[in-house]
């Protein structure tokens, strides 16, 4: 959240970068699929734009932890 918080980028860039082979390895399509947007977002409408993503972002992540708390158990 630092990148959004400083509307950074190049530190967005590089964060996507190191946790996508993670997102490849376990499948996690929802959670590429909104980074992907993000990107998107950002190269055509700015940070301004990124307010209801960060909110899809956060709810993707948050899932998919209850999912893991359920699996572990």
């Amino acid at each position: 959240m630092e990148g959004l918080s400083s509307q950074n980028a190049e530190a967005l860039q590089q964060a996507r970068h190191k946790i996508k082979p993670t997102i490849t390895l376990f499948q996690l399509k929802k959670i590429q699929l909104v980074l992907s947007e993000g990107k998107t977002i950002i190269a055509t409408n700015g940070f301004a734009a990124l307010d209801q993503h960060e909110r899809e972002f956060t709810k993707v992540t948050d899932d998919l932890l209850k999912e893991l708390e359920r699996e572990i158990g």
